[in-house]
C-alpha cells in the first residue's frame, strides 16, 4: 500500500496598512449605507448626482463587498436629503465632540451617520500640506466618532475650478470612489502599490490588493474557524490573528494524526483480508 502524506496549512495574515484613527475606529453595524448629498451641484467635477449614485454600486460591489472574510456589507442608499450648503462649501474636519462645531473651524461640515458623498468647492479641503487642489481628486474623513465607534464619514469630491476629477474615465472615477469608501470605513493608506489604498492617487487600480483585504478583515472580521472547520460567527471586535492561527494549527495537527491513524487501521484491515 502506498503511503499518503497530506500537509494541511492554515495561513495567518499580518494585517497591513494603517487606519483612519488612533483607536482603529470602525462601524459597529454590519450594514453601512452610502449616500450622495442631494444639493451637490458638481459643476466643476463634471458629474451629476445621478452619475455619482450610479458609481456607488460598482465601487462597493466590485471592491469591498467582494471580501468574503469581512462581515461588512455596504449599501447604495442613493440620496442624502439636505439643504445645508456647508456640504458643498464647508470645511471637513474630524469631529468627536457632542456638538457640530470643530475646534478652530468656523464653517465645518455637519456630522453625518453612515457615509455621505458630496461635491465640495472649498479649496482649503484640497490644499493638503499647502499643495495645489489640482493634484487632489477627493478627500475623506470620519467626522462623527465616539471612541473606537465610527458613526459617520464624509467623502468630498474635488469641485474646485482646478479639480482633476473630470479628466478621469468612468472606470477611474469608480476606483477613486472605492478608494475613498475604504477611508470612510476606517482604512488608512497602504505603502504597497499593489493595493487600492496605496497612498498616492490610484485611479487605475481596479481591484483590491492583499493589504486592502487584510485591513477590512481586521476591522470587520467575519470568520473565526480554524481553517474553515468551525462555523461562521459574527464578531463585533477586531480580533488578534494569533488565536485563530493557533487554533488552525491545533486542528491541522489533529486532522493529520487522525489521517495517520486511519491509514494504519486501513493497512491492518487489508492485511487481515488477504
Amino acid at each position: 500500500m502506498k503511503k499518503i502524506l497530506i500537509t494541511l496549512l492554515c495561513s495567518a495574515s499580518l494585517y497591513a496598512g494603517t487606519y483612519m484613527s488612533s483607536t482603529a475606529a470602525y462601524f459597529k453595524d454590519s450594514t453601512v449605507k452610502v449616500r450622495v448629498a442631494s444639493n451637490s451641484t458638481c459643476a466643476n467635477a463634471g458629474v451629476s448626482i445621478s452619475d455619482i449614485i450610479s458609481y456607488i454600486t460598482p465601487a462597493i460591489d466590485n471592491y469591498w463587498n467582494e471580501v468574503t472574510t469581512s462581515r461588512l456589507k455596504l449599501e447604495n442608499a442613493k440620496t442624502f436629503n439636505t439643504s445645508n450648503s456647508l456640504f458643498s462649501t464647508g470645511k471637513l474636519c474630524v469631529n468627536q465632540s457632542s456638538t457640530v462645531s470643530c475646534s478652530g473651524v468656523s464653517n465645518p461640515i455637519p456630522k453625518v451617520t453612515d457615509i455621505v458623498i458630496a461635491c465640495n468647492d472649498n479649496t482649503a479641503n484640497f490644499s493638503i500640506g499647502g499643495g495645489s487642489p489640482a493634484s487632489v481628486l477627493a478627500i475623506t474623513l470620519p467626522n462623527n466618532i465616539s471612541g473606537n465607534n465610527l458613526l459617520g464619514s464624509m467623502i468630498l469630491i474635488n469641485d474646485t475650478p482646478s479639480t482633476p476629477f473630470p479628466s478621469l474615465t468612468e472606470e477611474e472615477k469608480i476606483a477613486v470612489i472605492a478608494h475613498e469608501i475604504g477611508h470612510a470605513v476606517g482604512i488608512g493608506h497602504s505603502v504597497n502599490d499593489g493595493n487600492l489604498m496605496f497612498w498616492t492617487p490610484t485611479p487605475k487600480r481596479f481591484a483590491l490588493g492583499p493589504d486592502d483585504v487584510d485591513a477590512l478583515t481586521y476591522l470587520y472580521p467575519k470568520r473565526f474557524d480554524g481553517c474553515g472547520l468551525l462555523g461562521s460567527i459574527q464578531d463585533q471586535e477586531p480580533p488578534s490573528y494569533l488565536p485563530s492561527f493557533l487554533l488552525g494549527i491545533f486542528f491541522s495537527v489533529f486532522l493529520f494524526l487522525l489521517l495517520i491513524t486511519f491509514q494504519k487501521f486501513r493497512f491492518k484491515f487489508q492485511k487481515s483480508i488477504f
